[in-house]
Protein backbone atom coordinates (compact mmCIF):
# COMPACT_ATOMS: atom_id res chain seq x y z
CA UNK A 1 0.00 0.00 0.00
CA UNK A 2 1.23 3.32 -1.24
CA UNK A 3 1.54 6.21 2.01
CA UNK A 4 1.84 9.80 0.83
CA UNK A 5 4.02 11.68 2.86
CA UNK A 6 3.69 15.55 3.82
CA UNK A 7 4.93 17.91 6.77
CA UNK A 8 2.57 19.31 8.84
CA UNK A 9 2.49 22.38 10.97
CA UNK A 10 -0.48 21.61 13.13
CA UNK A 11 1.18 19.01 15.59
CA UNK A 12 -2.95 18.39 16.45
CA UNK A 13 -3.26 16.71 12.74
CA UNK A 14 -1.48 13.29 11.82
CA UNK A 15 1.78 13.84 10.47
CA UNK A 16 0.92 10.30 7.57
CA UNK A 17 -2.00 10.53 5.21
CA UNK A 18 -3.09 7.08 4.91
CA UNK A 19 -4.57 6.39 1.33
CA UNK A 20 -7.78 4.88 1.26
CA UNK A 21 -6.46 1.61 1.45
CA UNK A 22 -4.91 1.81 4.29
CA UNK A 23 -7.97 3.58 5.97
CA UNK A 24 -10.38 0.78 5.15
CA UNK A 25 -7.94 -1.90 6.37
CA UNK A 26 -8.21 -0.10 9.54
CA UNK A 27 -11.17 0.33 10.41
CA UNK A 28 -11.38 -3.47 8.81
CA UNK A 29 -9.07 -4.63 12.07
CA UNK A 30 -10.57 -2.50 14.53
CA UNK A 31 -12.67 -3.94 17.20
CA UNK A 32 -15.71 -2.55 18.32
CA UNK A 33 -15.20 -0.20 21.80
CA UNK A 34 -18.56 -0.21 23.69
CA UNK A 35 -16.92 3.26 25.63
CA UNK A 36 -17.70 4.60 22.80
CA UNK A 37 -21.28 4.21 22.88
CA UNK A 38 -22.01 6.16 25.52
CA UNK A 39 -25.20 4.03 26.39
CA UNK A 40 -24.45 5.13 30.01
CA UNK A 41 -25.84 8.69 29.52
CA UNK A 42 -29.34 9.84 30.46
CA UNK A 43 -30.76 12.85 28.58
CA UNK A 44 -30.07 15.27 31.88
CA UNK A 45 -26.71 14.71 30.92
CA UNK A 46 -26.27 14.77 26.96
CA UNK A 47 -28.23 18.20 27.40
CA UNK A 48 -25.97 19.48 30.38
CA UNK A 49 -25.29 22.87 29.93
CA UNK A 50 -26.39 24.96 26.50
CA UNK A 51 -26.66 21.91 24.41
CA UNK A 52 -30.32 21.36 25.26
CA UNK A 53 -30.92 25.13 24.21
CA UNK A 54 -33.44 24.19 21.35
CA UNK A 55 -34.37 21.23 19.29
CA UNK A 56 -32.71 20.08 16.36
CA UNK A 57 -32.33 17.22 14.22
CA UNK A 58 -30.25 14.61 14.06
CA UNK A 59 -27.51 16.21 16.53
CA UNK A 60 -25.09 14.26 17.68
CA UNK A 61 -24.24 14.49 22.13
CA UNK A 62 -21.50 16.10 23.55
CA UNK A 63 -19.60 13.38 25.44
CA UNK A 64 -18.73 12.26 21.55
CA UNK A 65 -17.15 15.57 20.94
CA UNK A 66 -15.10 15.45 24.42
CA UNK A 67 -13.98 11.96 23.90
CA UNK A 68 -12.84 13.30 19.87
CA UNK A 69 -10.93 15.83 21.96
CA UNK A 70 -9.38 14.04 24.62
CA UNK A 71 -8.23 11.70 21.61
CA UNK A 72 -6.96 13.49 18.71
CA UNK A 73 -5.97 16.71 20.11
CA UNK A 74 -2.70 17.13 22.02
CA UNK A 75 -1.79 20.79 21.32
CA UNK A 76 -4.02 22.48 23.91
CA UNK A 77 -3.51 26.10 21.24
CA UNK A 78 -5.57 23.82 18.97
CA UNK A 79 -8.45 25.74 16.86
CA UNK A 80 -11.75 23.45 16.63
CA UNK A 81 -13.88 24.10 13.23
CA UNK A 82 -16.76 22.18 12.22
CA UNK A 83 -17.72 23.32 9.16
CA UNK A 84 -21.15 21.93 9.08
CA UNK A 85 -22.06 23.06 12.61
CA UNK A 86 -25.86 22.67 12.78
CA UNK A 87 -26.65 23.55 16.42
CA UNK A 88 -23.44 23.99 17.88
CA UNK A 89 -22.85 20.87 20.04
CA UNK A 90 -18.62 20.96 18.50
CA UNK A 91 -18.14 24.21 18.96
CA UNK A 92 -19.77 24.99 22.78
CA UNK A 93 -17.86 21.42 23.39
CA UNK A 94 -14.75 22.70 21.99
CA UNK A 95 -14.88 25.83 24.07
CA UNK A 96 -16.29 24.64 27.22
CA UNK A 97 -12.70 22.30 27.27
CA UNK A 98 -10.72 26.19 26.58
CA UNK A 99 -10.27 25.67 22.98
CA UNK A 100 -10.71 28.36 20.52
CA UNK A 101 -13.93 27.14 17.74
CA UNK A 102 -15.58 28.37 14.89
CA UNK A 103 -17.90 26.83 12.47
CA UNK A 104 -20.13 27.59 9.31
CA UNK A 105 -23.67 26.15 8.78
CA UNK A 106 -26.04 27.20 5.60
CA UNK A 107 -29.15 27.14 7.81
CA UNK A 108 -29.66 30.61 9.22
CA UNK A 109 -31.49 29.20 12.59
CA UNK A 110 -28.39 26.64 12.98
CA UNK A 111 -26.34 30.18 12.90
CA UNK A 112 -28.84 31.59 15.37
CA UNK A 113 -28.95 28.83 17.78
CA UNK A 114 -24.69 28.73 17.99
CA UNK A 115 -24.27 31.83 18.25
CA UNK A 116 -26.56 32.06 21.46
CA UNK A 117 -25.53 28.30 23.04
CA UNK A 118 -22.02 29.99 22.51
CA UNK A 119 -22.31 33.37 23.35
CA UNK A 120 -21.73 34.20 27.39
CA UNK A 121 -23.72 36.44 29.10
CA UNK A 122 -23.50 37.07 33.01
CA UNK A 123 -25.64 35.15 34.54
CA UNK A 124 -27.15 37.78 37.02
CA UNK A 125 -27.69 40.19 34.02
CA UNK A 126 -29.72 37.12 31.81
CA UNK A 127 -31.48 36.32 35.30
CA UNK A 128 -32.90 40.02 35.52
CA UNK A 129 -33.96 40.08 32.11
CA UNK A 130 -35.36 37.21 31.86
CA UNK A 131 -37.85 38.32 34.77
CA UNK A 132 -38.58 41.27 32.96
CA UNK A 133 -39.44 39.64 29.71
CA UNK A 134 -41.68 36.88 31.68
CA UNK A 135 -43.12 39.74 33.65
CA UNK A 136 -43.72 42.30 30.89
CA UNK A 137 -45.58 38.87 28.78
CA UNK A 138 -47.70 38.37 31.71
CA UNK A 139 -49.01 41.61 32.09
CA UNK A 140 -49.63 41.38 28.29
CA UNK A 141 -51.29 38.63 29.04
CA UNK A 142 -54.54 40.01 29.61
CA UNK A 143 -54.25 42.45 26.61
CA UNK A 144 -51.96 41.15 24.31
CA UNK A 145 -53.97 39.62 22.12
CA UNK A 146 -56.00 42.73 21.33
CA UNK A 147 -55.70 45.40 19.18
CA UNK A 148 -53.22 47.26 21.10
CA UNK A 149 -50.33 45.84 20.01
CA UNK A 150 -49.45 45.50 16.01
CA UNK A 151 -48.16 42.02 14.88
CA UNK A 152 -44.46 41.78 13.71
CA UNK A 153 -45.38 39.60 10.99
CA UNK A 154 -41.93 39.74 8.62
CA UNK A 155 -43.96 40.25 5.33
CA UNK A 156 -41.19 39.17 3.02
CA UNK A 157 -42.32 35.83 4.47
CA UNK A 158 -45.43 35.81 4.89
CA UNK A 159 -46.67 33.13 2.30
CA UNK A 160 -44.78 30.74 4.20
CA UNK A 161 -46.09 32.01 7.78
CA UNK A 162 -49.91 32.14 6.45
CA UNK A 163 -49.25 28.55 5.28
CA UNK A 164 -48.23 27.12 8.55
CA UNK A 165 -50.27 29.18 11.13
CA UNK A 166 -53.81 29.75 11.54
CA UNK A 167 -54.55 33.13 11.93
CA UNK A 168 -54.79 33.02 15.87
CA UNK A 169 -51.74 31.89 16.52
CA UNK A 170 -50.18 33.50 13.64
CA UNK A 171 -51.08 36.95 15.74
CA UNK A 172 -50.52 35.90 18.76
CA UNK A 173 -47.05 34.90 17.96
CA UNK A 174 -46.17 38.10 15.83
CA UNK A 175 -47.28 40.08 19.14
CA UNK A 176 -44.53 38.29 20.86
CA UNK A 177 -41.93 38.60 18.68
CA UNK A 178 -43.26 42.97 18.90
CA UNK A 179 -41.84 42.18 22.38
CA UNK A 180 -38.95 40.60 21.59
CA UNK A 181 -37.45 43.10 19.21
CA UNK A 182 -38.60 45.25 21.90
CA UNK A 183 -35.44 44.11 23.96
CA UNK A 184 -32.17 46.74 22.98
CA UNK A 185 -29.63 44.40 24.24
CA UNK A 186 -28.61 42.24 20.97
CA UNK A 187 -27.37 39.22 22.63
CA UNK A 188 -30.14 38.94 25.06
CA UNK A 189 -32.93 39.44 21.99
CA UNK A 190 -31.05 36.63 20.15
CA UNK A 191 -31.16 34.35 23.28
CA UNK A 192 -35.32 35.23 23.61
CA UNK A 193 -35.22 34.63 19.98
CA UNK A 194 -33.54 31.14 20.04
CA UNK A 195 -36.72 30.99 22.51
CA UNK A 196 -39.30 31.88 20.53
CA UNK A 197 -38.22 29.60 17.92
CA UNK A 198 -38.55 26.89 19.77
CA UNK A 199 -41.85 26.86 20.32
CA UNK A 200 -42.94 27.53 16.89
CA UNK A 201 -43.32 23.93 15.42
CA UNK A 202 -45.60 22.86 18.65
CA UNK A 203 -47.94 26.48 17.47
CA UNK A 204 -48.04 25.52 13.79
CA UNK A 205 -49.87 23.01 12.03
CA UNK A 206 -46.31 21.11 11.18
CA UNK A 207 -46.75 17.40 11.65
CA UNK A 208 -45.54 17.17 15.25
CA UNK A 209 -43.92 13.75 15.24
CA UNK A 210 -42.10 14.56 11.49
CA UNK A 211 -38.60 16.67 11.22
CA UNK A 212 -40.00 17.05 6.89
CA UNK A 213 -42.19 20.19 6.36
CA UNK A 214 -45.67 18.11 5.94
CA UNK A 215 -48.69 20.18 7.00
CA UNK A 216 -51.09 18.43 9.48
CA UNK A 217 -54.37 20.18 8.52
CA UNK A 218 -56.04 18.29 11.99
CA UNK A 219 -53.52 19.47 14.47
CA UNK A 220 -54.71 21.61 16.72
CA UNK A 221 -51.38 24.31 17.52
CA UNK A 222 -50.26 24.63 21.21
CA UNK A 223 -51.31 28.57 22.49
CA UNK A 224 -48.04 30.63 22.05
CA UNK A 225 -47.99 31.71 25.60
CA UNK A 226 -46.12 28.42 25.96
CA UNK A 227 -43.05 30.93 25.40
CA UNK A 228 -41.99 31.18 28.75
CA UNK A 229 -41.49 28.18 29.51
CA UNK A 230 -39.18 27.74 26.74
CA UNK A 231 -37.48 30.26 28.12
CA UNK A 232 -37.58 29.26 31.91
CA UNK A 233 -35.66 26.14 30.28
CA UNK A 234 -32.77 28.11 29.32
CA UNK A 235 -31.43 28.80 32.80
CA UNK A 236 -31.96 25.20 34.31
CA UNK A 237 -29.49 24.01 36.85
CA UNK A 238 -27.32 27.22 36.18
CA UNK A 239 -25.88 26.55 33.00
CA UNK A 240 -23.99 29.71 32.83
CA UNK A 241 -22.08 28.83 35.71
CA UNK A 242 -21.04 25.82 35.30
CA UNK A 243 -19.41 26.09 32.10
CA UNK A 244 -17.78 29.08 34.14
CA UNK A 245 -15.98 27.01 36.77
CA UNK A 246 -15.52 24.00 34.49
CA UNK A 247 -13.64 26.36 32.31
CA UNK A 248 -11.78 28.10 35.69
CA UNK A 249 -10.94 24.62 36.73
CA UNK A 250 -9.42 23.39 33.11
CA UNK A 251 -7.36 26.61 32.75
CA UNK A 252 -6.06 26.00 36.48
CA UNK A 253 -4.93 22.27 35.75
CA UNK A 254 -2.94 23.58 32.67
CA UNK A 255 -0.81 25.98 34.91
Amino acid sequence: METMMRPVVNDTMPKTIKSPEEIIHLFNIKEVDDDWSFAEYKPSDTGKWAHDYHRYPAKFIPQLVERLIVEYISNKEAHINDPFMGCGTTIVTGISRGFKASGTDINKIAHLITKVKSTPIEPEYLNNKIEQLLSKLKYLNGMLFNDRIEPLLPQKHIDRINYWFIEESKNELGKILRTIYDENDQTIRNFFLVAFSHILKTCSIWLQGSTKPTRDLKKKPVKPATLPVGVELFIENDTIEEIVQFIEKELEEDK
